[in-house]
C-alpha cells in the first residue's frame, strides 16, 4: 500500500477546488489529465513511460464526500484490474492535510508489484508537491 501525507497552506475549499475542478487539474498534474468530479465519474491520464511509449491511465470515481474524500479505481493501460486511490482532506491549522492511500497491488507478483509500488509511490510525491506548489499560488 501506499501512503502519501501532505499539508498545504491553503483552505480546504481551495485545497477541494484545485483537486477536482478541470480549470485546475491540468495546470498542476498535466496536460490531458481530466476529472468528472461525481460519482461514477470517469478520470483520465495520459502519459509517456520511460522507454517514450505513449500511456493512459482510467479510473470511475467510486465515492465522493464533498470538500472531504474522493475515491476512485485507478487502472494503467495493460493492468489485470483496477487498484484503488483515496484522497481524504482533513482541515489543519494554517491550511489542509491531504492524505493519499494508493492500494489493491496484490494483483501483481511479487517482483514486478514491488516495482509497480515503488514507481507509483515515487510519482504520488511528486505530483503531490506540483499540486501543493499550484495550491499555493490561489487565493
Amino acid at each position: 500500500m501506499i501512503e502519501v501525507e501532505i499539508f498545504v497552506p491553503a483552505s480546504r475549499s481551495i485545497v477541494w477546488e484545485c483537486l477536482t475542478d478541470n480549470r485546475h487539474i491540468g495546470k498542476w498534474w498535466g496536460h490531458g489529465v481530466a476529472l468528472q468530479a461525481v460519482e461514477q465519474g470517469s478520470f483520465y491520464e495520459p502519459w509517456t513511460d520511460s522507454q517514450g511509449h505513449e500511456r493512459r491511465t482510467r479510473g470511475t470515481i467510486t465515492a465522493i464526500e464533498n470538500k472531504q474524500r474522493l475515491q476512485l479505481e485507478w487502472q494503467d493501460e495493460g493492468w489485470p484490474a483496477p487498484t484503488r486511490v483515496e484522497f481524504m482532506l482533513m482541515e489543519a491549522e494554517g491550511g489542509t492535510k491531504i492524505y493519499i492511500q494508493h492500494c489493491g497491488w496484490e494483483m501483481f507478483p511479487d517482483a514486478e508489484r514491488q516495482l509497480q509500488v515503488d514507481h507509483h509511490r515515487a510519482g504520488w510525491k511528486n505530483i503531490m508537491g506540483s499540486f501543493k506548489n499550484y495550491c499555493m499560488t490561489i487565493r
